[in-house]
């Protein structure tokens, strides 16, 4: 279907486009934070700070990637451990729910209390500061899904 919009309407279309695409990456990089911190973390061991920026962004791509798969193995692992009634699995997914849920939520915290403050004019800033950052852990476990078989 072909709408003949004004030559502003698609420049206003095509910016909201380019924010909503700008905001869905800000959030896959906060929920991917914790294997791109550790992934950089290994890479800064490994290499210098002379090296090429290209060689540290595949290093930390790499490493992101093994410790992301590290985390697909575990959660197979938590389904193993249920299904043989094995009670080490609660350790396993107390590691795995705070490596991927907890990092997120206390990188997010700190900014969304300052703008919960400059919003809300200082009313119930810490009550509202811990309700985002619950829901935004809340979404964040519901991506990973540990103890639902897929």
């Amino acid at each position: 279907m072909w709408f003949n919009y004004s030559e502003g309407q698609q420049l206003f279309n095509f910016s909201i486009w380019v924010v909503w695409q700008a905001v869905k990456a800000g959030f896959r990089l906060l929920i991917y934070s914790p294997f791109i911190l550790c992934g950089w973390a290994v890479a800064n061991i490994i290499l210098n700070k002379q090296d090429d920026i290209l060689l540290w962004m595949l290093l930390i791509f790499l490493f992101g990637m093994a410790f992301f798969k590290g985390i697909l193995f575990l959660r197979e692992l938590i389904y193993l451990l249920i299904s043989r009634s094995n009670p080490f699995w609660v350790p396993v997914w107390l590691f795995c729910t705070g490596f991927t849920t907890i990092l997120p939520v206390w990188i997010v915290f700190g900014p969304t209390e300052k703008l919960v403050e400059k919003l809300s004019q200082g009313y119930h800033v810490q009550l509202l500061t811990w309700l985002i950052s619950l829901a935004y852990g809340y979404f964040i476990y519901s991506r990973y899904q540990f103890l639902k078989r897929k």
